[in-house]
């Protein structure tokens, strides 16, 4: 994080950008993924999220700002749409990030709305630049790999269904009383699993074009683990 958002604050000083912090802010919120995968899925939703909001509040505030029931009124309607689909939709954060610079190119833009365009701009900018410099420091210096950690944990699911399947058999020969938890924190694992899945996709071609068999797997060993 201190060294991305170094990078991005330096760029941006080397860019004369207007607002370098919207650089900073968006490397701090984008490194907190653990993945590439992650960071990378995260990133494309802030971008996206941002061009949306920056271009509404552009035109909204451009060219009804001098009414100001319809401003409040498109504002209210796109605001909470965002918000309704932040609950809904598949990509949340793009939503929420539509919502967001829309508030922030409205609010900016209130004083000089023959300006607004100004203001977008620079946002979609600064939110560039953050976003460059996350996805690099993440992927070339300090990079964590959804993939591989998968295969670790499909290799634990083995071992904790092994576990329960020998138990299972003392159980039946009566050598023991009872089963153990072994499959206790299974159901977490599972979810890992298909968590890892969605962000090892975007890390690499070769694991997405086995990913259908992966997901295969998966569910054949939550089915193992329900029979059990």
């Amino acid at each position: 994080m201190a060294l991305a958002g170094t990078a991005a604050y330096f760029c941006a000083q080397l860019l004369r950008l207007d607002y370098p912090y919207w650089s900073v802010l968006t490397v701090i919120l984008l490194v907190m993924a653990q993945y590439v995968g992650a960071l990378q899925e995260k990133a494309f939703f802030r971008m996206v999220g941002t061009v949306v909001g920056g271009v509404l509040g552009y035109l909204a505030t451009g060219a009804w700002q001098q009414s100001p029931v319809l401003y409040l009124a498109t504002s209210f309607v796109i605001v909470a749409f965002c918000v309704a689909m932040f609950c809904q939709s598949r990509a949340p954060y793009a939503f929420f990030l539509t919502g967001l610079t829309y508030i922030v190119i409205a609010s900016s833009g209130q004083a000089r709305p023959d300006m607004s365009w100004s203001f977008a701009l620079a946002r979609i900018e600064e939110v560039l630049l953050g976003v460059i410099a996350s996805v690099v420091v993440q992927s070339l210096v300090f990079p964590c790999y959804a993939n591989r950690d998968f295969v670790t944990q499909l290799r634990l699911c083995f071992g904790e269904l092994a576990d329960a399947t020998r138990q299972t058999g003392s159980v039946f020969r009566g050598t023991q009383t009872g089963l153990t938890e072994a499959l206790h924190d299974f159901p977490t694992r599972a979810s890992q699993l298909r968590t890892l899945l969605r962000f090892g996709a975007r890390e690499s071609r070769f694991f997405r074009r086995d990913i259908a068999s992966y997901a295969q797997m998966v569910s054949n060993v939550v089915r193992a683990a329900n029979l059990l």
